[in-house]
């Protein structure tokens, strides 16, 4: 009966949201929203960009990360991020780690392809878009379309760069456009070689636009939670099974996930 109460009262939210929450309202939280971008693009680039970003970030937040394999790890909590207004918001931020036993050039390549994604990410759509800057490999472009409980729609594209800090490889997936102007993204993958695999590590920041699917965090991150834990263990089984990924394989490493 508490479950169904709380689908309920996300499900009253979400009507409540439609109904008030049009293009009108959207339109005056412009600024907002591009302050907002810049505050999660300080935080990832101290990561990234930084010669010890990773290092420093990883002593200063002991917590977040477990010290070795521990299966799949996910933490989805809010957390207050300053403005350079001043001002603070509250955003969500899911913190994820697990170990994939392959090499590093494999698990670059999965997560590179974009005609991949849709298998691998369970996706609703294709994620291959045209490349803005045809004939290069500097950035890649995806779109995520993906329905999800209690969740509008989420149809977005992401621009996608590597870096490398010595053996450390990063991966940054930047909002290009959200289609339904729902959320604000900024996502920063970690990947470490360890023995004969890959530490994958993910920090995502999502700062939903709507009024009401803030009202409603604790409901939305609980299913953020879910997906992402879903996500990194299917990364794991289906990256460590092959250099390419196969559909059978695909569906029996989700299956597996959903039953954990």
């Amino acid at each position: 009966m508490k479950q169904l109460a709380v689908k309920r009262l996300a499900a009253a939210w979400l009507a409540l949201g439609f109904l008030l929450s049009g293009p009108a309202a959207l339109r005056g939280d412009n600024d907002r929203i591009v302050r907002i971008q810049a505050a999660f693009a300080r935080k990832l680039d101290r990561i990234q960009l930084h010669p010890r970003g990773w290092q420093d970030f990883k002593r200063e937040n002991a917590d977040l990360f477990p010290q070795d394999d521990c299966g799949e790890w996910v933490v989805v909590r809010k957390e207050k991020m300053a403005l350079e207004t001043g001002e603070s918001v509250a955003v969500g931020v899911a913190y994820s780690q697990v170990f994939i036993p392959a090499a590093m050039d494999r698990v670059m390549r999965y997560l590179g392809t974009t005609r991949w994604f849709r298998e691998l990410y369970n996706l609703d759509a294709c994620a291959v878009i045209a490349s803005p800057c045809p004939g290069t490999d500097d950035a890649v472009r995806a779109r995520i379309f993906k329905r999800v409980p209690l969740l509008p729609d989420q149809d977005f594209v992401l621009e996608l760069t590597w870096t490398r800090q010595n053996d450390i490889r990063f991966q940054r997936g930047r909002l290009v456009e959200d289609r339904k102007r729902f959320a604000v993204r900024d996502n920063l993958k970690i990947l470490v070689p360890e023995g004969e695999g890959v530490i994958y590590r993910e920090i995502s920041l999502v700062y939903p636009r709507r009024w009401w699917a803030r009202a409603a965090g604790p409901t939305f991150r609980s299913v953020m939670r879910r997906e992402v834990r879903e996500m990194v263990a299917v990364l794991r089984c289906v990256i460590s099974a092959g250099p390419e990924p196969v559909m059978e394989t695909t569906r029996r490493c989700r299956l597996q996930a959903r039953r954990n």
